[in-house]
């Protein structure tokens, strides 16, 4: 009998999942994005390196899954254009190299809605995502571009791999638009076989997408 309520449970568990709220999201933006990166001195000390952001385009496809009235789970995979741009000199001439860095990002972000009218939601959201390198390269204008090394190994320049975290804000509408504010940072050192120097991605969000329930 215990073993028979106990499956009962776990089935009517397993139906308010099925039957949850599913809502396919389409979105698009833009980053301004940047890197946290430099190396460390005898002491442990930071000594941050100078650089400028860089503006780069996002988008993706998301799934949002209810799990309460309030809470959702949204995994998605995305496209990310990172990078950022540095002072660099040649001869006499100070100019400027933009490090450009392309990544496929899968986030898993815990979200939970506020309704502040009849029309409009507002979502606070955060949680981990992992990323993939593309391709990446530094353009210079003086002495040529040059693509990124990317691998484990001590000679190799960045780590393929990105993990991170990712928080925001989201205004969504019963048209099914939306709009959000997000910031995500690399929680890994990206300088592969490195204790001296460091690396890490940073980026802040502006996107605009389209929810469909399905």
């Amino acid at each position: 009998m215990k073993k028979l309520i106990l499956a009962l449970f776990s089935l009517l568990g397993f139906s308010h999942f099925c039957y949850a709220q599913v809502k396919v999201r389409t979105m698009i933006g833009a980053n301004v994005s940047n890197a946290a990166w430099g190396e460390k001195d005898n002491f442990d000390n930071q000594l941050r390196y100078n650089s400028q952001e860089k503006i780069g385009v996002t988008g993706g496809i998301g799934f949002s899954i209810d799990l309460s009235k309030r809470f959702f789970l949204e995994p998605a995979i995305s496209y990310s254009s990172l990078g950022f741009h540095s002072n660099a000199e040649y001869g006499w001439e100070n100019y400027k190299q933009t490090f450009a860095l392309n990544y496929l990002q899968v986030p898993f972000l815990l979200g939970y809605s506020i309704p502040s009218s009849q029309t409009t939601t507002i979502s606070l959201f955060a949680g981990p995502y992992f990323g993939v390198i593309l391709n990446g390269e530094i353009k210079d204008p003086k002495q040529g571009n040059y693509n990124i090394r990317f691998g484990e190994d001590e000679d190799d320049e960045l780590k393929p791999f990105d993990m991170g975290g990712r928080f925001g804000i989201s205004l969504d509408t019963k048209s099914g638009i939306f709009v959000r504010a997000q910031y995500a940072i690399s929680l890994d050192n990206l300088i592969p076989q490195s204790q001296r120097y460091f690396f890490r991605n940073k980026a802040f969000s502006m996107i605009f997408g389209y929810s469909l329930s399905i």
